[in-house]
Order: C-alpha cells, then sequence, then structure tokens
C-alpha cells in the first residue's frame, strides 16, 4: 500500500498587503478565488442591467397610465361637450319651429288679403268691363 502525504501547509496564509489584511493561497486556491470574484462581478452588472430595464419599463408603465388618463379625460370633455352641443342643437330646433309658425300663420292671413284684394280687383273690373 502506497502512503499518499498531504501537505500541512494551509490553503490560504494571512498577511499584510500596503497595510490591510490579505490572503496569500497557491495558485490553484487564487484562480479559483479570483474566478469567483470575476463571476460574482459578472452577476453584479447583470443585476444593474436587470434593474435599469425594470425601472425603464416602470417608467414606460407610469407614461401609459398618464396618457391613459389624459386620454379619458379628453374623451369625457367631448362627452360633455357633444351633450351640450345636443341641447344648444334641441334649443335651435325649437326656435327655429316657433319662428316656422309664426310666419306660417303671418302668411295665411297675408294669403288671405291677397286672394281678398285679387277677388276684389277682379270684381272691379268686372264691374267696370260691364258698364
Amino acid at each position: 500500500m502506497t502512503s499518499l502525504s498531504y501537505s500541512q501547509t494551509p490553503l490560504l496564509e494571512k498577511t499584510q498587503y500596503k497595510g490591510n489584511n490579505a490572503f496569500i493561497g497557491n495558485e490553484i486556491v487564487m484562480d479559483s478565488i479570483f474566478s469567483k470574484y470575476k463571476a460574482y462581478e459578472f452577476l453584479l452588472i447583470k443585476y444593474d442591467s436587470l434593474q435599469i430595464g425594470y425601472n425603464l419599463n416602470l417608467i414606460k408603465l407610469e407614461k401609459t397610465e398618464l396618457e391613459r388618463d389624459q386620454f379619458k379625460s379628453k374623451s369625457e370633455n367631448l362627452i360633455l361637450m357633444k351633450g351640450t352641443l345636443e341641447q344648444r342643437f334641441d334649443n335651435l330646433e325649437k326656435k327655429n319651429e316657433t319662428e316656422i309658425a309664426y310666419y306660417k300663420e303671418k302668411a295665411k292671413g297675408k294669403f288671405k288679403s291677397f286672394l281678398l284684394g285679387t277677388a276684389l280687383g277682379g270684381l272691379v273690373v268686372a264691374i267696370l268691363t260691364l258698364l
């Protein structure tokens, strides 16, 4: 049986670098730490970009809600204007009907006067021709 010997040195050693605590390890450990750190940085960048996209979508949603509210208020204003215009149209129609009825009555009286005048004129002409 062969005996495997393991190194008794720790994977990471505590040290000081430029006055700050630091760790030194063998190349394999340092590469692993570096790759995990880069993966962590990549995830932070991805998270930030997703957060920015989310905020942009929230802004678009708020803009859409504001446009909806604006169109809703415009629609309500148009409905009010439609009601006002219909009421004004009805009032004008009633006024016109009243004026038409007035002028019809006035014309009836003038037409009767015209017919009586014509008949009287015809009688006068007939009497004059007979004389």
